[in-house]
C-alpha cells in the first residue's frame, strides 16, 4: 500500500508541476485573473499573447528538469537522514561532514527550483546560456549520484 500511495503522490505531483508550467496554481487560475485589468484582458484569458509577446510558460524541458530537481532533492534528503543517523551512532565530526555532504545536492536542487520559477526559458545570451545549461547538467549528475548512493545505502542495510 505504501508503494501505491507513493506512486499516486508522484503522479499527482507531476500533474501539479504541469499546472505550474501553465500558471494554473491549484486550479485558481491566478495568472488569468492578473490579466483582466490589462488591455485585451479577455483575450489574455483565452491564452492569446499580445503581438510580439511570448507566452510566459515553462518549456517541456523546463518541466522535466523540475522533476529532476525534485527527485535529486528527495534522494539527497534520504541520504542526509541516513548519514545523520550514522552521525548520532558514531558521534564524530567526520560522520557529520558526510551527512552535510549528502545535504548539498538538496540545497542545489532547491536553488535551481527557485531559479526555474523566475527564469522560464533558457537564456539566449552568453555566458548565461552556458551557465544555465551547465547547471542542468550538474543537476542531472547530482541526481544520478544521489540515487546511486541511496541504492547503495538500501542494499548495504538489507545485506548487513
Amino acid at each position: 500500500m505504501y508503494g501505491y500511495g507513493s506512486a499516486t503522490y508522484m503522479l499527482s505531483s507531476s500533474i501539479l508541476i504541469i499546472m505550474w508550467k501553465d500558471e494554473q496554481f491549484g486550479l485558481t487560475f491566478l495568472a488569468a485573473l492578473n490579466h483582466l485589468g490589462k488591455p485585451g484582458g479577455l483575450a489574455a484569458l483565452a491564452g492569446n499573447a499580445g503581438e510580439g509577446q511570448q507566452p510566459t510558460r515553462f518549456s517541456i524541458w523546463g518541466a522535466l528538469f523540475v522533476h529532476v530537481y525534485c527527485w535529486c532533492g528527495a534522494m539527497s534528503m534520504y541520504n542526509f537522514n541516513i548519514e545523520l543517523m550514522r552521525h548520532f551512532q558514531r558521534d564524530t565530526w567526520r560522520s557529520f561532514q558526510y551527512a552535510f555532504n549528502e545535504f548539498l545536492p538538496c540545497l542545489f536542487a532547491h536553488l535551481m527550483l527557485a531559479l526555474n520559477s523566475a527564469v522560464l526559458r533558457t537564456p539566449k545570451v552568453a555566458p548565461f546560456r552556458q551557465l544555465y545549461i551547465s547547471s542542468r547538467i550538474v543537476g542531472l549528475i547530482l541526481m544520478v549520484n544521489s540515487t546511486v548512493t541511496f541504492c547503495e545505502f538500501v542494499t548495504q542495510t538489507i545485506t548487513s
